[in-house]
């Protein structure tokens, strides 16, 4: 199975290329896999939905900012703000709560916006769940290897990080599409 997210729903193809829209209608952004086969999206920029095994959608949590990424630990789902550089944690009740000790990286206050707003841009996992990872735009990657309790920043601010992903199998392998290039843990 396939997941196409668009800005008319979600796409679905199977294993013979037979395609199904799902959330018609709804605007999906980042959307990620869950232990088990579920998923998780970002729908019309301030929902977080799950997506069963059986193809039904349901809405977990609805924000009041726009969010632009998303990362599960577990049974706990984070997700990414625009424009506030903000990571939110989704809570069992629906409510989705801004972690501050994301508004406490050490130097946060040289953070800005160059273009697009600051913004959490995509954030991953590594490989064994011991650490979340959130790309900022103009923010660097901070990284939270206590469930988002505290972050630490990892590489410079002007570095200017548009994306960041975890290799799926080697747990200290992560890789950043950067404006100076292509960033890789060792």
């Amino acid at each position: 199975m396939i997941l196409v997210g668009t800005g008319a729903g979600c796409r679905s193809f199977n294993d013979e290329g037979v395609e199904e829209v799902e959330l018609a209608g709804h605007r999906l952004g980042a959307m990620t896999p869950e232990t088990g086969g579920t998923g998780l999206a970002v729908v019309d920029e301030h929902e977080v939905w799950r997506r069963n095994l059986d193809g039904s959608w349901h809405r977990l949590a609805t924000a009041d900012v726009v969010l632009q990424s998303i990362a599960a630990v577990g049974d706990t789902i984070f997700a990414g703000a625009m424009s506030e550089a903000a990571v939110l944690r989704i809570e069992a009740s629906g409510r989705a709560v801004r972690l501050e000790s994301f508004d406490h990286v050490p130097g946060r206050s040289e953070w800005f916006a160059v273009g697009p707003p600051l913004g959490v841009r995509s954030m991953a996992l590594n490989a064994d769940a011991t650490a979340i990872l959130a790309a900022v735009h103009v923010g660097g990657i901070p990284r939270s290897i206590d469930g988002g309790d505290s972050w630490a920043p990892t590489l410079p601010i002007l570095f200017d990080v548009h994306e960041v992903r975890a290799h799926p199998f080697l747990p200290n392998f992560v890789a950043a599409a950067a404006a100076v290039g292509l960033c890789v843990s060792m």
